[in-house]
């Protein structure tokens, strides 16, 4: 996928989460249906301290990025092989979030906050991709806590995934 390719998914699978969230109850926010499982409200949170990091180094200059993590020295992933990547991760390794990325304890009350930060986020994110050359896109890498190294392209990759992953299971089950 080329740069504009990746804005377009990653609006799209914003936009869609967003709709559903806008139309979800607002007292279901803070519930799980399922028992030890996250509630709309922790999904959502989840996605922002997913992002937020992600943000913060794709404004940082290049030279910082290339002396802290590196370059890309490998053929880089196409989007499918960045699915397939991060689904053995969860399926076969059992790969869960921990640390910074788990979600806080989110109340009913904090559903259009929650939202607002998600589009703020989502909004932050396009905008780094977008001004991303090309080149840096398939050049410089970041880590990823559960799948290692990916690029820049790849990790956006990722993001419009994990986006649509957490939608998903949002509607499926919320």
């Amino acid at each position: 996928m080329n740069k504009e390719q990746i804005v377009q998914k990653l609006k799209d699978n914003f936009i869609s989460l967003n709709d559903w969230l806008q139309e979800h109850d607002d007292t279901q926010f803070d519930v799980s249906l399922r028992e030890g499982k996250w509630t709309t409200g922790q999904h959502v949170d989840h996605l922002i301290r997913s992002m937020a990091p992600l943000n913060k180094i794709y404004r940082l200059p290049k030279f910082v990025i290339k002396w802290r993590f590196g370059v890309n020295n490998r053929e880089e992933r196409s989007y499918e092989e960045t699915y397939q990547r991060y689904v053995h991760t969860l399926k076969e390794k059992g790969i869960k979030a921990t640390g910074r990325f788990l979600p806080g304890d989110i109340r009913n009350r904090d559903k259009s906050q929650k939202i607002t930060e998600l589009k703020c986020q989502s909004k932050t994110f396009i905008n780094a991709v977008r001004r991303q050359t090309e080149e840096s896109l398939s050049k410089y890498i970041v880590p990823h806590p559960a799948i290692g190294y990916l690029t820049f392209r790849e990790m956006a990759y990722f993001t419009a995934l994990h986006t649509d992953h957490h939608h998903q299971i949002l509607k499926k089950y919320h």
